[in-house]
């Protein structure tokens, strides 16, 4: 059974506390967004990767993964996109990730709405 409605953070001890912060008003203020489309209980999983380079910068990444009654939709970036997908900023690493995940959703509840309305009329 899906517990309702909630995030679920992974790693995010790797942090400062200001930067726990920042991820997590991105992600619930852009989580009413998903529940939008995704209209049964839902829970978003929030797992943080970092990739140090060498010198005191690190690139942000985030692998998200809803779990719903309905249907699962995750975003996981391959090793190989790392270095495109990666952010210095972890405000924008978490708006970008986020905004994908949207877009897989939205992509994919618009096509089953044109398919109900193709078949009705």
């Amino acid at each position: 059974m899906i517990a309702e409605n909630k995030i679920i953070y992974n790693h995010l001890d790797l942090l400062t506390n200001e930067e726990q912060e920042k991820t997590k008003k991105v992600f619930e203020s852009k989580f009413g967004k998903l529940r939008t489309f995704i209209k049964t209980d839902l829970n978003l999983v929030v797992t943080l990767k970092i990739k140090e380079k060498q010198g005191p910068k690190k690139q942000y990444f985030f692998h998200l993964r809803t779990e719903a009654a309905t249907k699962e939709f995750a975003i996981t970036p391959r090793e190989s996109d790392l270095n495109i997908l990666g952010e210095w900023d972890i405000t924008k690493a978490a708006t970008r990730s986020m905004n994908q995940l949207i877009e897989i959703v939205k992509h994919r509840y618009d096509r089953i709405t044109e398919k109900t309305i193709v078949k009705k009329e």
